[in-house]
């Protein structure tokens, strides 16, 4: 603090009790020290966090929306990232949408490196 002539900026790992409840002496200056967790990943829980957070997904062609055409509003709106049987059933349904199935099983003695 000296060297720079800040504070020090607390994170949310950081776990030294406030200067009122800890049992040990403290500096004036901690009584009146400002603390805030600053949080730099987004919310994680869609429920709880629903106004700030969506886990919508749409898969499709987005266009310019400037100039919208037909066969650009060809989408499929999911309610998650993660795909059940029902989703992947509806996408390969959709005539608009060219799927193909990949299949990603491997011998237990292959060379991965050779498969790529």
């Amino acid at each position: 603090m000296a060297d720079e002539g800040k504070e020090a900026t607390f994170s949310m790992g950081e776990d030294t009790p406030l200067a009122f409840i800890s049992q040990k002496p403290r500096v004036l200056y901690d009584y009146f020290k400002q603390r805030f967790a600053q949080v730099t990943n987004p919310p994680i829980d869609p429920l709880r966090e629903g106004l700030v957070m969506s886990l919508d997904s749409v898969i499709g062609k987005k266009g310019n929306i400037l100039q919208p055409k037909a066969e650009e509003a060809r989408q499929i709106k999911l309610d998650s990232p993660v795909l059940n049987e029902s989703n992947l059933e509806e996408i390969r349904s959709k005539k608009d949408f060219n799927t193909q199935e990949i299949s990603l099983l491997f011998g237990l003695n292959e060379d991965l490196s050779k498969q790529i």
